[in-house]
């Protein structure tokens, strides 16, 4: 039994999808970006990955690996944007005579209340209560300063957000045409 591998040969299977499919693909996951992405440009990217196939219908057709790349590549270039916003917005809250921990602003409960409502108009003082003190409990538990900060962080804020899932629900808020922003 031959359990030698060759990787030249065994690893040149591809998937390939049609355009019109990315074209799909691209306009249901980016229309609701803030800021806009240019689905056009974004489309023509895609179209450049393609490849023509003569014996099937629909001939032009992108290898998915090297679509879903492109994707990628958009969707963090996104949540690069998302997440610079949302730092000017929480040094812009914070007082300037406020304590510092570890060189970072803290912001209060209220401060931050205002500016998730500024992002995300539906949120409730209930769940923006429940990001506070996960955030707050992660900045204690961070840091062993000896006393209980007045506020929190910049990075135990964005690490309770993702550990509550605020940016998904953030983003399908918008899919579904909830919010402006």
């Amino acid at each position: 039994m031959d359990t030698d591998l060759d990787l030249e040969t065994e690893c040149q299977q591809h998937i390939w999808m049609p355009t019109s499919l990315t074209k799909q693909v691209i306009s249901h996951m980016f229309t609701w970006t803030d800021p806009p992405i240019p689905i056009e440009e974004l489309n023509r990217k895609a179209e450049s990955l393609a490849t023509r196939f003569e014996y099937v219908k629909e001939k032009d057709r992108v290898d998915v690996f090297s679509f879903l790349q492109l994707l990628m590549n958009v969707h963090a270039g996104q949540i690069k944007k998302q997440t610079t916003l949302l730092r000017v917005l929480f040094e812009t809250a914070s007082k300037d005579d406020d304590v510092l921990v570890d060189t970072e602003k803290l912001l209060s409960l209220r401060e931050l209340h205002d500016i998730l409502k500024a992002v995300y108009e539906p949120i409730t003082v209930r769940e923006t209560t429940h990001l506070y003190r996960d955030a707050y409990d992660m900045l204690v538990a961070k840091t062993s300063i000896g006393y209980a900060p007045p506020g929190i962080t910049f990075d135990s804020f964005l690490f309770a957000a993702k550990r509550r899932g605020l940016f998904t629900q953030i983003r399908r808020s918008r899919q579904k045409g909830e919010t402006e922003l």
